[in-house]
Formats: C-alpha cells, structure tokens, sequence
C-alpha cells in the first residue's frame, strides 16, 4: 500500500496532517477508528427519531426549500435567456 505523504498549508502556515506523514492506509484507518466508534443501526434511528418533526428539521427544510427555489430561478432564467438567444438568431436570418 502507499504510504500517506504531504499536507495542505492552512493560512497560518501550518501543515494539516503533517503528523500522518508517512502512515499508510491501514494505520490510519485504525487510528481513525479508534476516534470515532461505528455507527450502528440503531444510532441512525435513534437520531432520526430525535431529528424528525423538530427545529432543527423544519430549519433544514427551510433551508432546502430556499435553495431549490434559488436554483429554480435560476434554472428558469438560463432556460429563458437560451430561448431568447435562439429567436434572435432566427431574427436575424430572416
């Protein structure tokens, strides 16, 4: 396996991952899980079940639909501006 080299500077300076130098894959992967403990079915309908119907729900819902609506006109605007494109073209070789 390849060995893990190399980091991203942040704007300090600083190397993000510069202590994983070197590690290979199956190193990491371990250290990684010794952080975080595997996530069960159990804790994905725990969550939902605390999620569902709550602020922090609507909130996100909120914030999709504002999204998909921004996207919309957007999607709308480029739809429209090609077409218009398209028919002064056609004007034009008439």
């Amino acid at each position: 396996m390849r060995a893990c080299t190399g980091g991203k500077t942040d704007e300090s300076g600083n190397v993000f991952g510069a202590m994983f130098d070197g590690m290979e894959f199956a190193e990491l992967y371990a250290y990684f899980r010794e952080m975080h403990k595997q996530v069960t079915d159990h804790d994905i309908v725990a969550y939902a079940d605390e999620y569902r119907g709550r602020e922090p729900e609507k909130a996100d819902l909120r914030q999709f639909y504002e999204v998909a609506t921004i996207l919309s006109t957007l999607h709308r605007d480029v739809s429209f501006e090609k077409e218009l494109q398209t028919n002064r073209n056609f004007a034009f070789c008439l």
